[in-house]
């Protein structure tokens, strides 16, 4: 699928932290990220990862890093890029039996045995595109406001919010507010409040 540059800028301001884009799992090209931590000093971790890379791979879309590469610029690439969840693989931990999953969305951390990975990821999965979804609506609703004519469009649009107004749909008009105030169309509500008042920009009814 193609996803424009547009609706690419919208996912990183929706879902995006300090850290870097944080992406639904349902549309994450990569779901989870195994890393693995020191393997050279530990064959276990290697043999682990390779094991849960199997197990999991037939129900997630899921990248290993058996790279050269730091655990501190493993775990940078992985949240730079918005993996949903990663899973850590080290000597420490498997000598407990377990491995960390961590969540990219609020950057929890929980140890979790080797034989129930499968059953906490998937539940982990849902959690994440739940809140995520709950979190995007509740920050669109705060920021929507519904608005009559072009001077309170001009003066709301200063504030960064999203702006309900009627519109007759003028490609003249359309690209005037654009030269203006740098806002751009970006739906056409179903469930249209607007549908009996006149147009914001001409007063046409």
């Amino acid at each position: 699928a193609v996803v424009s540059t547009q609706s690419t800028g919208g996912l990183i301001m929706t879902h995006g932290d300090n850290r870097g884009i944080i992406i639904p799992p349902k549309i994450a090209p990569f779901q989870i990220d195994i890393i693995e931590i020191l393997p050279e000093k530990e064959p276990k971790v290697k043999e682990i990862s390779s094991n849960l890379f199997f197990e999991l791979s037939d129900s997630f879309r899921i990248r290993k890093d058996s790279s050269s590469k730091s655990f501190g610029k493993k775990i940078s690439q992985s949240e730079i890029e918005g993996t949903p969840i990663r899973i850590e693989i080290g000597p420490k931990d498997l000598k407990e039996n377990v491995v960390t999953i961590v969540r990219r969305d609020t950057l929890q951390k929980k140890k979790v045995f080797l034989n129930n990975v499968f059953s906490f990821v998937t539940k982990l999965f849902n959690d994440i595109q739940k809140s995520l979804f709950e979190k995007a609506k509740k920050r669109i609703k705060e920021k929507l406001i519904e608005i009559e004519n072009y001077d309170e469009f001009k003066e709301e649009i200063k504030n960064g919010v999203f702006l309900i107004a009627p519109f007759l749909g003028n490609e003249k008009d359309e690209e005037k507010i654009k030269k203006e105030t740098g806002a751009t169309s970006r739906c056409i509500l179903m469930e249209n409040s607007t549908k009996e008042k006149k147009c914001f920009i001409t007063g046409k009814p």
